[in-house]
């Protein structure tokens, strides 16, 4: 996934909701770090990149708040990997935690599309959380052209 037109797509929703404290917070520099990182069938890295905690993004904080669910991450342009992650413990409109996470471009560290499925994608914060799915053809919808597309069902 070095190519700068190169791109992943995760989504995992399900599971039990998790106390807000598990998700830790990200908005200051001594925050929670998120770790992002994909493995192969083959047991190879894919990807592995992260969400430092705190940093501006342009003109506002890379970090927000969604009340008292959790947090999303909006990276600018550049050199970031990780563009977006959203880290919720219930989601949108559901009683359920949702994790979504979208990294593009040249900054990622690992190997090369398409992957050897099945492939196990997770999002380990620091504070011990982690968010973990293993997806086979059936939960792909991308997987080719510099693309990954999976979600979680």
């Amino acid at each position: 996934m070095r190519e700068k037109g190169q791109s992943l797509t995760w989504r995992w929703r399900g599971g039990e909701s998790a106390p807000v404290e598990a998700l830790g917070d990200p908005r200051s520099t001594d925050g929670t770090r998120y770790v992002l990182c994909a493995r192969d069938g083959a047991d190879s890295l894919v990807v592995r990149t992260e969400a430092p905690p705190g940093g501006a993004c342009g003109d506002r904080p890379c970090w927000r708040a969604l009340g008292s669910a959790g947090f999303s991450y909006q990276a600018t342009r550049g050199g970031a990997a990780l563009r977006s992650l959203l880290v919720t413990r219930r989601g949108r409109g559901r009683r359920r935690p949702e994790v979504g996470a979208t990294a593009k471009g040249p900054a990622l560290i690992g190997g090369d599309l398409p992957v050897t499925l099945p492939i196990t994608v997770q999002l380990e914060a620091d504070t011990g959380a982690c968010w973990s799915a293993s997806f086979t053809a059936a939960d792909v919808t991308v997987n080719g052209n510099g693309r990954f597309t999976a979600a979680s069902r």
